[in-house]
């Protein structure tokens, strides 16, 4: 489960959307059409976590509540139900829970991220970077600051100054941190970066943490969205040799990878999206998904010029 959602998490990220061969649908419009029903679909599957972890922090607040009715003034547990009460939206709680840490311990340093939080989840980057700026000014290698102010950055779309500080997380953790150069790339592709950076940007990432899957995919993904189509099929067929249960998606991707611009090579790739559907088990064969992609491919197939015979 926990993979399911990184792996969601980063397609996400760096807006892949495979959904649009899935749904049997290929304009702009039916893109995002296809991610909203994905992020429903999706939220409908974790419908019960969610319930189950709201009920999980409701008793956590409920025993911490307690607890501080023996010891009102232990800042500890005061901190401890002010981020459960922000991560249950009961954002006056937490500050009024805030205001007696600030009260019991005047200069607490995670007053400010807390605080820094609920004005995020609240949608006002400015009051978060109102409160981050003179707390990173004091302790500038603090990474939960550095993490929350790049998230205002980003909301407020202000790329370049989101993106020196998530290098500089980089730069600070001890570990790679996959997360990290994930959110590196998306911000680079959503700013107006050189191809060069972001080409360079990938091979750190791969350098730094491996080949995998789901970078992969997003590097081939932006190289098709910038034309670098030869670059996108090198790294699908790359995936296919180290992942060969990756096959199907690979080659329904290389389906609109070359659209019109190469016939012959989209009608190869529409062939391989047969041929390899066939090698896969019945339950894989038989779902809404495969066989909406499989029909994709099809579609494409028949519409395609018929090739010139010798």
């Amino acid at each position: 489960m926990i993979l399911k959602l990184e792996v969601f998490a980063v397609m996400l990220r760096f807006k892949i959307r495979p959904l649009k061969y899935q749904l049997g649908v290929t304009s702009p419009i039916s893109n995002t059409g296809a991610l909203v029903f994905s992020l429903c679909l999706f939220g409908l599957m974790l419908l019960p976590c969610w319930l189950k972890g709201h009920g999980q922090i409701h008793d956590l607040v409920d025993e911490l509540s307690h607890s501080i009715e023996h010891s009102p003034k232990n800042s500890s547990l005061l901190l401890k139900r002010a981020d459960l009460l922000r991560k249950e939206l009961d954002y006056a709680g937490a500050e009024a829970d805030l205001d007696q840490v600030e009260l019991l311990d005047p200069g607490n340093s995670t007053v400010p991220i807390l605080r820094a939080n609920i004005s995020l989840d609240r949608g006002d980057p400015l009051t978060a970077e109102a409160l981050l700026n003179p707390f990173l000014q004091k302790q500038p290698e603090h990474l939960g600051g550095l993490t929350l102010r790049a998230k205002s950055y980003e909301l407020r779309k202000d790329y370049d100054r989101a993106i020196k500080d998530v290098q500089r997380l980089i730069e600070l953790r001890s570990e790679p941190n996959l997360s990290d150069y994930i959110w590196c790339i998306s911000l680079l592709r959503e700013s107006d970066q050189p191809e060069a950076t972001i080409v360079a940007t990938y091979a750190e990432v791969r350098q730094a943490v491996g080949d995998i899957p789901s970078l992969l995919f997003s590097e081939a993904e932006w190289c098709a969205q910038v034309g670098r189509r030869i670059e996108a099929s090198q790294i699908y067929e790359q995936i296919r040799s180290e992942v060969p249960n990756l096959a199907f998606q690979t080659w329904v991707a290389e389906v609109d990878l070359w659209g019109d611009t190469d016939p012959d090579k989209t009608r190869f790739a529409c062939q391989q999206v047969q041929q390899v559907w066939t090698s896969l088990n019945p339950r894989m064969q038989s779902r809404n998904v495969t066989l909406k992609a499989l029909n994709h491919a099809k579609k494409i197939e028949a519409s395609l010029p018929k090739p010139l015979t010798p």
